[in-house]
């Protein structure tokens, strides 16, 4: 919804102040599962849990970087203070990027386990 306000011709003095909030709230978030990922290295599915977050990031570090181009409809109210929070934010961004790659299973070492679900087992069992 963010790259979507950056695409009109908005009243930056009515939602600039909201939207720095919502980017701080996006990176807490994407901060508090990261550490998460980090916390368990048990995660079911977790390879497929860090492409996401991997994608989410890239995402997220995109909408940073036409937040703060000069063709946004905040460019012009953009104060130094404001300038320091994005950066900072790109910064963690940027090192979240890091960390979650850590955690990517390259493509040739990636050996999918067949998985049987909760559902399907109690099925097989039942015909014994």
């Amino acid at each position: 919804m963010l790259g979507d306000l950056l695409r009109l011709d908005i009243d930056a003095e009515l939602f600039l102040e909201k939207s720095i909030d919502d980017l701080k709230f996006i990176s807490f978030v994407m901060e508090s599962l990261v550490e998460k990922l980090e916390a368990n290295p048990d995660f079911p599915n977790r390879e497929r849990d860090v492409d996401n977050m991997l994608d989410a990031e890239l995402q997220f570090s995109r909408l940073l970087t036409k937040f703060v181009g000069d063709s946004g409809p905040f460019s012009a109210s953009l104060s130094p203070e404001i300038m320091e929070t994005l950066s900072g934010l790109m910064t963690q961004s940027s090192l979240r990027r890091e960390t979650i790659g850590k955690f990517s299973v390259p493509l040739e070492d990636y050996h999918p386990e067949s998985v049987v679900s909760h559902a399907e087992l109690s099925g097989l069992l039942k015909g014994l």
